[in-house]
This record gives C-alpha cells, sequence and structure tokens, in this order.
C-alpha cells in the first residue's frame, strides 16, 4: 500500500442562479495499491459526498461532484512531507505577502 494525494472537485449550486461558478477542490490522502486503486477510492468519495440541502434563504443548494483531476503518489508519510505545492503569480506582490501575514498573525492569536 503506498499513500496519495487527491483533488477531488465539487461544483456548488446555489438555488436556480446559473451565473454561480463555485467550486470546491479538497484535497485529501488516501491509502492504495496504485494511482488506479486510489483514483478509484477518491471518486467514491466524491460521489457519496455529493449533498443537496435548503439552506435558511429556502434556497437549494447543491455539492455536486465533478472529477478526481489529480492523483499524486506521495510516498512515505513523514513529518515535513511535502503535500501540495502551487506558484502563484501576482500582480501586487506587497499586498499578496501583507494578506499572508495577516493570516498568520490570526492563526498565531488562536494558537496561543
Amino acid at each position: 500500500m503506498q499513500w496519495y494525494l487527491v483533488k477531488i472537485v465539487f461544483q456548488i449550486r446555489t438555488g436556480t442562479n446559473d451565473s454561480n461558478h463555485q467550486f470546491d477542490e479538497s484535497f485529501r490522502i488516501i491509502e492504495a495499491f496504485d494511482i488506479a486503486d486510489a483514483y478509484e477510492k477518491a471518486f467514491a468519495i466524491g460521489q457519496k459526498e455529493q449533498a443537496s440541502f435548503t439552506n435558511l434563504n429556502n434556497d437549494v443548494i447543491e455539492w455536486r461532484f465533478v472529477e478526481v483531476p489529480d492523483v499524486i503518489a506521495i510516498g512515505e508519510l513523514k513529518d515535513g512531507v511535502e503535500l501540495f505545492s502551487n506558484t502563484a503569480e501576482e500582480i501586487a506582490p506587497e499586498e499578496y505577502i501583507n494578506v499572508l501575514h495577516t493570516r498568520a498573525g490570526m492563526m498565531k492569536r488562536v494558537l496561543v
């Protein structure tokens, strides 16, 4: 058995609003025999976790499973292993860095 990082994508639809284009990208760790087994497990999770409910405004909210676009072999799980990496190109790098520091500061206050 080996560990895999998978991305499961859901489309979030609110009421009858066709202009709503929200997607949830859920990253999960799955233990599987091989990449095909990991994909199938992730696909089954996506199908199982589809949901529909009514919010306080009486709008129907749907989480529709879309696909499993990524399955990445992790190998051994150990302290500090990289699970995900993303390179972002920002128009306003100073603002991006300030937002990161603000979020980290809020997290640190919660941890203390």
